[in-house]
């Protein structure tokens, strides 16, 4: 649990970040939706990859290390990792700072990509009748 002001205040932005990180991969799996008539296997698939590599299903710290380092670089573990990390203390000082960076960094990738997307499935949509 934080300790200090700072620690709260990084945590509530952390979460913040994870709830923007969030919506970003959703709305892109979602996206999928313009070229296929079902997005249902699309959006199971991609909800099984996040919930394995954010520790949803198994803490990363149970993992290899090179594993749960790669998950925490991920969206995946940006999203919910890293809060969850902020909340128990584990990363502090220039570590809490680099993983609110990398959630920074996965917005900005997530928003860029999901309004690429978006532009292009507008493109290739058709609207018939009244």
């Amino acid at each position: 649990m934080p300790q200090s002001v700072l620690q709260w205040a990084a945590l509530l932005l952390s979460l913040l970040f994870s709830h923007l990180i969030s919506f970003g991969w959703r709305f892109l799996v979602n996206l999928a939706a313009f070229w296929t008539p079902n997005a249902l296997g699309i959006g199971r698939f991609a909800f099984g990859l996040s919930w394995t590599f954010s520790g949803f299903f198994l803490p990363l710290a149970l993992f290899p290390d090179w594993f749960a380092q790669f998950s925490r670089a991920t969206p995946f573990g940006a999203s919910v990792y890293i809060p969850i990390e902020i909340f128990l203390g584990i990363v502090q000082g220039k570590e809490l700072l680099l993983g609110l960076f990398i959630q920074a960094v996965w917005i900005a990738v997530l928003f860029i990509i999901d309004q690429l997307i978006l532009s292009r499935g507008i493109r290739k949509l058709v609207i018939q009748g009244g």
